[in-house]
């Protein structure tokens, strides 16, 4: 039976370290304090923590690092073990997007390769609209699947193939650890797939990785110990000359519309109405092959492309026209994250111009958004805003 990938004196260990930081006592963590904020039952934090080898669910496992990290606790082993995910791999076979894929005979041939790029076509499909936690543990656990694979490829056509399933499957790893606020995951995976993307030579997956990347040194959705605008705007239009040549209409749009937002960064007013208009321009033309690794992972439409406007507008000191766009692209439809992140924005929009209702009115929107959605770095974010009030 697989380990789960916290032992028992760590879970006892992080109760009595979130005691200090939470309990104005210090007090340890009661079992049942410590399974009320992983949601999990009292019953599973007591067994667990006295057996190692029960088989614990990935989304469990997934809350508790998420809790261990909003309360500073670091553990002793290695940070790569927490992120193997070995109840992914078990009995010859990988857990994946809900399916047992067969264990592979002596060497991985393109058409097995193509069984896995099928896989990883499911989890990005589920971006939008499944639970980001769990999500995220069935990408981390293809992702090591397709790793383990790499030295058994029978060809290079396939070993190269690989790579970019194994590549895109980090990026998305990547993506929803910055959903979910854990930036050294979030800054791993994407670097991960970065790699990928270079050995295997792959423009449109690099154009998507270094996308990625640039965001993670936004000031307004990164971590901000890492912010650093120039960086932004460096990758951001590494990004878009890729995306120009090897990416689909969808991902161009996209690259352009964040190069416009790490342009207004730095206040580079024409140079990001420039971008901006790029990207309605670049959402009806030609491009590459809407491939895996090359396409655009969620929804890039008009009313997205509003959303970012309307925040490059708005870091450019442009309210009123901010406004209009923000408003306009909440009644077109947006995915639950645009959603909490337009509320969040047009909040600070309506505090510029004094309407104080009207930006209270709309975090407290976005929080009860980003809480039915689990989408967490939407709620630090908030939290934020709220304490600097």
């Amino acid at each position: 039976m697989p380990r789960p990938c916290w032992r028992g004196d760590e879970l006892r260990a992080l109760r009595e370290h979130a005691g200090k930081a939470l309990r104005d006592d210090g007090r340890h963590l009661s079992q049942f304090q410590l399974a009320e904020e992983i949601r999990a039952s009292e019953r599973v934090v007591r067994a667990w923590e006295a057996n190692d080898q029960i088989l614990i669910s990935p989304a469990l496992i997934t809350s508790l690092n998420i809790f261990a990290e909003r309360v500073g606790f670091r553990r002793s082993v290695d940070g790569g073990d927490d992120m193997r995910r070995s109840v992914f791999v078990a009995g010859g076979g990988s857990l994946v997007a809900a399916q047992l894929l067969p264990a592979p005979g002596r060497a991985i041939d393109e058409a097995y390769v193509a069984g896995l790029a099928d896989e990883a076509t499911s989890l990005e499909g589920r971006y939008s609209t499944g639970p980001i936690v769990q999500l995220m543990d069935s990408a981390a656990g293809h992702y090591h699947w397709c790793v383990s694979l790499l030295d058994h490829t029978r060809t290079h056509a396939a070993h190269q193939r690989l790579q970019v399933v194994a590549g895109a499957t980090a990026l998305l790893v990547g993506i929803l650890a910055r959903d979910v606020g854990l930036w050294a995951w979030s800054r791993r995976y994407t670097n991960t797939a970065l790699d990928f993307a270079e050995e295997a030579e792959h423009g449109g997956l690099e154009a998507r990785a270094r996308s990625a990347l640039g965001i993670l040194y936004d000031p307004l959705l990164g971590d901000g110990a890492h912010a650093d605008v120039r960086r932004f705007v460096e990758e951001a239009e590494g990004a878009r000359s890729l995306a120009q040549r090897y990416s689909p209409p969808a991902m161009r749009s996209f690259a352009s519309a964040e190069l416009g937002l790490a342009y207004a960064a730095g206040g580079r007013r024409i140079e990001t109405r420039k971008a901006l208009s790029q990207a309605g321009k670049d959402l009806g033309g030609d491009g590459a092959v809407d491939d895996l690794g090359a396409r655009f992972v969620g929804t890039m439409n008009e009313t997205v492309i509003a959303v970012y406007t309307g925040r490059g507008l708005l870091a450019l000191g442009d309210t009123r026209p901010a406004i209009r766009e923000l408003e306009g692209a909440l009644r077109g439809g947006l995915s639950p994250i645009h959603t909490v992140s337009t509320m969040i924005a047009l909040s600070g929009a309506y505090k510029h111009t004094g309407d104080r209702q009207r930006e209270a009115s709309l975090l407290a929107q976005a929080r009860a958004a980003a809480v039915r959605h689990r989408y967490l770095l939407g709620l630090q974010r908030i939290e934020v805003i709220r304490q600097q009030a």
